[in-house]
């Protein structure tokens, strides 16, 4: 019994001497440093779609708190910032609200975007002139206006048709009212297109309006140099004159494009459009029409009645072209034509006429 409880006391005492020198370790322990409270800020946000030109209200809009790192600077995080002010470009739910995106305050409507010294300008459109509906607000158009102008030509007053490029590089600011592209946008064909001028642009627009036709014709936002077109009038087709099209930039080897065409050899090495072209001028060649024989007119025929004794005997006569009788004779269903003289057959004696063979080769006259 001692021995076994030695043992028990040994066990304990090792275990309560373990506890005691882990217990006293972790109260030893320096305590750990805490993390500083992150510090968080308003900030206003979209909580719907926002169109551009809306004024900002708490129906549209809330201030939300971000930690302070997150906000961005210049962003709207109090109340009296957007207050009775409205923003210039479409926002969608959850976007920040800029400062920098807002109008003037008291403002709303397309004007507060329209820069200072600018004006826009509407001109109607159809789906031809606004580029099959591809022309979108934000696009760079120019402007071409084509009328007709009395010229004197030759000692003649005549009307002559003309086109101009009046203005070139102009902002496109709306579709009918659509004012930012969306999505959607390329699905509306517009009826009318507002454009960003000048003062003097003004002028020139809608005077070119009233004198003829406008046609719109866009071009890249990154080609900004000025094309100083001139005037062309109708007299340009009548040079015969072609011209070119300039190939895509990466597309140097535009011969290629014509791998698998036979080339007419009568062209050259013109491998373009021009080379088709001079081939549909080309005469086509003209057909021999091979003469068909007329079948022969029919012609009237008539009988007469030979006496020669007792005998009587009917013979076939018919006029040929010039009107001379012919007789008709059949010999094993060949047919053996001889002229005679109507008159001269007229004024014979039937009695005295005798039956004679007609040879076959046709004489001058027929004897009897």
């Amino acid at each position: 019994m001692k021995s076994k409880s030695l043992m028990l006391w040994l066990v304990a005492l090792t275990c309560g001497l373990v506890a005691m020198l882990g217990v006293r370790q972790v109260m030893n322990r320096e305590p750990a440093e805490v993390a500083p409270a992150m510090e968080y800020g308003k900030m206003l946000v979209a909580i719907e779609e926002i169109g551009p030109g809306t004024m900002l209200t708490e129906v549209n809009t809330a201030l939300k708190d971000y930690p302070l790192e997150a906000i961005p600077t210049g962003a709207v995080t109090k109340p009296e910032q957007y207050m009775e002010r409205a923003i210039l470009s479409r926002a969608v739910p959850g976007e920040p609200i800029m400062e920098a995106k807002l109008g003037a305050r008291g403002v709303s409507g397309a004007s507060t975007d329209i820069p200072k010294g600018m004006r826009v300008m509407t001109v109607k459109v159809n789906q031809t002139t606004n580029n099959s509906g591809l022309m979108l607000p934000g696009d760079r158009v120019d402007v071409m206006l084509t009328l007709q102008a009395r010229e004197d030509r030759n000692g003649r007053s005549v009307m002559v048709k003309k086109t101009k490029t009046i203005l070139e590089y102009i902002k496109v600011f709306a579709t009918d009212s659509l004012r930012d592209r969306q999505a959607d946008s390329a699905e509306v064909q517009a009826k009318n297109v507002s454009l960003l001028v000048t003062p003097e642009q003004m002028q020139i627009l809608h005077l070119a309006e009233n004198s003829g036709q406008l046609t719109l014709a866009m071009r890249s936002p990154t080609d900004d140099e000025s094309a100083d077109i001139a005037m062309i009038d109708q007299s340009i087709f009548e040079d015969g004159d072609t011209s070119f099209g300039v190939a895509d930039a990466n597309n140097g080897d535009h011969l290629g494009n014509l791998e698998g065409v036979t080339v007419d050899p009568d062209n050259g090495d013109v491998d373009d459009i021009r080379k088709f072209l001079h081939n549909e001028t080309q005469p086509a060649p003209q057909q021999v029409a091979v003469a068909t024989p007329k079948p022969e007119p029919e012609r009237p025929t008539w009988t007469m009645t030979i006496f020669s004794g007792g005998e009587s005997q009917e013979v076939k006569f018919e006029y040929d072209e010039n009107g001379n009788a012919i007789r008709i004779e059949d010999d094993n269903q060949n047919f053996q034509r001889a002229a005679v003289n109507a008159n001269a057959s007229a004024n014979a004696n039937a009695n005295a006429l005798q039956q004679t063979t007609i040879p076959n080769a046709v004489p001058s006259g027929l004897p009897f």
